[in-house]
C-alpha cells in the first residue's frame, strides 16, 4: 500500500520516508534511526564538552568526504591547535538522502539533497526561504518554494538498490554568527560555541600613495596571535620595492619612483590559520604631464611646482567637451605687479593632445597667473582655463564670520597671503585678481597698494566694450570686459532665471571661477561677513594705513575693484568687494560684501552691479 506523505521543513531539517512498507517495516527503520541519531548525539556530547574544558573555537568549516564529495560534517579548530571533524549527516549514501544547508560557489548558505543545492527554475534555495517537501503516490519527491514545484526524483527504501529513503537528522540548523557556532537540535535545544577573538592581521590604513622614495611605515596588529605566529609581505617585485616588517610594522621603501603594486600581507600562525590584507601602493608620479584634472575638473588649476602638465578639455567642472579643438593658445600671463611682463616668463608652452590640453612651466617656476584658451579652426575661444602660481602655499582658514565651510587663506589668484599683522603694508601681489559677478575668467588686479592702475600682462591686452553681451559671447570673449550698458548697468542682455545659475552658493556651477575642491562663498546671514555693517562687530579691524582689515582670523587686502564702467581698476588701499555665489534675484545686482573708507567706514552685504569687477575668496566644496 502506497501512502502520500506531505513535510514541511522549516530550516536544516531532513525528513520522513515514504515506500511500500506495513508498519513492522516502520518501527524497524525508526529503530534504525534511534541507534545512528544515539551516534550523533556522542559527537554533540563531545562539542559541549570541549565548551565545558574551556577551549573556544577559531575556526569552522564544513567538511566533505573525500570519497563522495558530500558534506557531512564540520572541522573545529580550537584556540590551542586542535583541530577535530564532528559529523553531522550519515556518512554512507544507503542510509538516506539528507537535506542540509552547504555553501554554494558564491559562499551562500543554501538548501541541499546529500551535498547538492536544490535548484527551482534553475535557481538555488537561499536558507531564509521555506521549501515544502512532499512526495506522491509514485516516490517521487518534490520541493516548493513560493508556489513553484521541482521533482527531485524517486525515493525508494533502502532495502532497494535504486535509492535510499528520507530521514530524519539530528540537526535543525547551523549557523556561524561573528560571535560563535549555533548548533541547533531537532528538539529546539542548542549548542552554542563561541568563538574566541579571531586570528586576524590587522592593518588600518591600506591604500598609499608616495612620489618620493622615502620609506612607508605600515603599523599592524595580530589578533589572537599564536606564539608561533609570523607575518611577512608576499607578490611584490624586489627591484621595485623594499620590504621589511618587524613586530609592528610593516616597512616599504620605493626603488622606483613609478612603480605600483599590490602586496599581498599575511599572518601565519603555524597551527594552520593564516590572516590575509592586500596593500596598495600607487605612485603619484606620471609618465609624461601631471594630469591635474586627475581628482576633479575646474576653470582653475593651482600649479606649486615646475613641470610638465595636462587638464581634460571639459567645460568646468563638468564632463562636457568644449567642442573640436584645432590649437591651444597661452592669451595673457602676468606677475600680479606693474613690472613688464617677460613673455613665456610663466607659462613655457601650450598645446593639446588626446582631449587634453598641454602646458609646461619654465624649468624655474615663476609666481603668477595665466589664461590659456582651447580655440577651434576660425581662431574663435571654445573654453579658457586660469593657471594660478601662488609663490607659497594656499592654505585653508576656518572662520565661523566668514563661512560654515573653510575658506581660503587669501583671494583667488593672489600670489602670497595678506601680512597677518596688521602694522605690515599690504602687497599688491596679495589682492588677487577680479571678476565679473557670473562669469568665470579673472581681469587682472590692482598693480598698486593705494589708487588706481592695474597690473600689466603679456600677451593679449585686456580691452573693454559696454554691455550687453550674452553668456556665449563671454565665453568667446574671455579678454573683453563688459562695461555697464545704459539702461540696466549689466554686462547681460537680459535678467532670467538662467542668470542665478551662473555661479552657485550651494552647489558648484560650470562657470565658478575657484579651483578644484572649491567653490564660490555663499551669502549666509548666519555668518557675520555677509550680515550687516561688520564695523560693530568685534572680530573686525580696518587699518587704512596698512590696507588692508581683519575678520577674526582672516585678513583681507582692500583690494579696491574694477569700476562697471570705462574708469577700470580704481580704489585700492581704500576699497573692497568680495563676491559671493549668490543672485539678488530679479535684478541686475550680484550679492557681496562692499566695503570702504574713504568716504565715511562701511562694510556690509550689498547688491552690487555684476559688471563690477570684485574679489573672489574661495571656500571648501565640503564643510569637511
Amino acid at each position: 500500500m502506497k501512502k502520500f506523505f506531505t513535510l514541511v521543513v522549516l530550516a536544516l531539517l531532513t525528513v520522513g520516508c515514504a515506500m511500500e512498507y506495513d508498519d513492522t517495516g516502520l518501527r524497524d527503520l525508526i529503530n534504525g534511526l534511534d541507534v545512528r541519531i544515539s551516534k550523533l548525539e556522542n559527537d554533540i556530547s563531545a562539542l559541549q564538552s570541549a565548551v565545558g574544558d574551556g577551549k573556544f573555537v577559531r575556526k569552522v568549516e564544513e567538511y566533505k568526504d573525500p570519497e563522495t564529495g558530500r558534506t557531512t560534517g564540520i572541522t573545529v579548530t580550537y584556540t590551542d591547535g586542535n583541530v577535530v571533524h564532528f559529523n553531522i549527516v550519515p556518512t554512507d549514501p544507503s542510509e538516506g538522502p539528507v537535506f542540509s544547508v552547504i555553501r554554494d560557489g558564491a559562499g551562500q548558505l543554501v538548501w541541499a539533497v546529500d551535498g547538492i543545492a536544490i535548484k527551482v527554475d534553475g535557481e538555488e534555495v537561499p536558507v531564509y526561504q521555506t521549501p515544502v517537501f512532499s512526495i506522491d503516490e509514485e516516490g517521487n519527491l518534490f520541493v516548493e518554494i513560493n508556489g513553484k514545484k521541482t521533482n527531485l526524483g524517486p525515493v525508494v527504501s533502502s532495502d532497494d538498490t535504486g535509492g535510499a529513503t528520507l530521514q530524519d537528522g539530528i540537526f535543525t540548523d547551523l549557523a556561524v554568527t561573528d560571535e560563535a557556532v549555533v548548533l541547533t537540535l531537532s528538539d529546539g535545544s542548542t549548542v552554542n560555541i563561541p568563538f574566541a577573538e579571531a586570528f586576524r592581521l590587522n592593518i588600518a590604513t591600506t591604500e598609499f600613495e608616495y612620489e618620493t622614495m622615502d620609506p612607508i611605515t605600515i603599523p599592524y596588529t595580530v589578533s589572537a596571535k599564536t606564539a608561533g605566529t609570523e607575518v611577512n609581505v608576499s607578490g611584490y617585485n624586489p627591484k621595485a620595492f623594499k620590504v621589511e616588517v618587524d613586530d609592528a610594522n610593516i616597512v616599504i621603501t620605493p626603488l622606483k619612483l613609478t612603480e605600483s603594486a599590490v602586496l599581498l600581507a599575511y599572518a601565519d600562525s603555524k597551527v594552520g590559520l593564516t590572516s590575509f590584507v592586500n596593500i596598495v601602493i600607487n605612485s603619484a608620479i606620471e609618465e609624461g604631464p601631471k594630469n591635474l584634472g586627475k581628482n576633479g575638473t575646474a576653470n582653475c588649476y593651482i600649479v606649486s611646482e615646475a613641470g610638465e602638465y595636462k587638464f581634460p578639455l571639459v567645460k568646468g567642472n563638468t564632463e562636457e567637451s568644449v567642442g573640436a579643438v584645432a590649437k591651444a593658445a597661452l592669451l595673457w600671463e602676468t606677475w600680479n605687479n606693474q613690472e613688464v611682463v617677460t613673455a613665456n616668463s610663466v607659462i613655457a608652452s601650450v598645446d593639446y593632445s588626446d582631449d587634453f590640453i598641454t602646458f609646461s612651466t619654465p624649468s624655474t617656476l615663476k609666481p603668477g597667473n595665466a589664461l590659456i584658451a582651447a580655440l577651434d579652426a576660425n581662431d574663435e575661444v571654445l573654453w579658457s582655463w586660469h593657471i594660478w602660481i601662488p609663490a607659497t602655499p594656499v592654505t585653508d582658514a576656518v572662520e565661523q564670520n566668514y563661512s560654515v565651510k573653510p575658506a581660503m587663506s587669501r583671494n583667488l589668484g593672489a600670489l602670497v597671503d595678506t601680512p597677518a599683522a596688521l602694522d605690515q603694508v599690504a602687497t599688491v601681489e596679495s589682492f588677487g585678481l577680479l571678476y565679473e559677478w557670473g562669469r568665470k575668467d579673472p581681469f587682472p588686479g590692482l598693480g598698486v597698494v593705494n589708487g588706481a592702475g592695474a597690473i600689466t600682462v603679456a600677451g593679449t591686452e585686456m580691452t573693454s566694450q559696454a554691455g550687453p553681451m550674452t553668456v556665449e559671447e563671454a565665453i568667446k570673449n574671455p579678454t573683453v570686459y563688459v562695461t555697464k550698458n545704459e539702461n540696466s548697468k549689466d554686462w547681460l542682455p537680459e535678467i532670467t532665471d538662467a542668470v542665478g545659475k551662473l555661479w552657485g552658493e550651494t552647489e558648484k556651477s560650470i562657470y565658478d571661477p575657484c579651483p578644484v575642491g572649491y567653490m564660490l562663498p555663499e551669502r549666509n546671514k548666519s555668518c557675520g561677513f555677509w550680515d550687516g555693517n561688520l564695523v560693530d562687530r568685534d572680530y573686525f579691524a580696518v587699518d587704512t594705513d596698512n590696507c588692508c582689515y581683519t575678520l577674526g582670523t582672516m585678513i583681507f587686502p582692500l583690494a579696491g575693484y574694477m569700476d562697471e564702467g570705462t574708469e577700470g581698476q580704481k580704489k585700492a588701499g581704500v576699497r573692497t568687494l568680495v563676491w559671493s555665489g549668490r543672485w539678488d534675484s530679479g535684478t541686475v545686482n550680484g550679492y557681496g560684501m562692499y566695503g570702504y573708507t574713504d568716504d565715511g567706514t562701511k562694510f556690509q552685504r550689498s547688491g552690487q552691479v555684476r559688471s563690477r569687477g570684485g574679489s573672489v575668496r574661495c571656500v571648501a566644496e565640503s564643510a569637511e
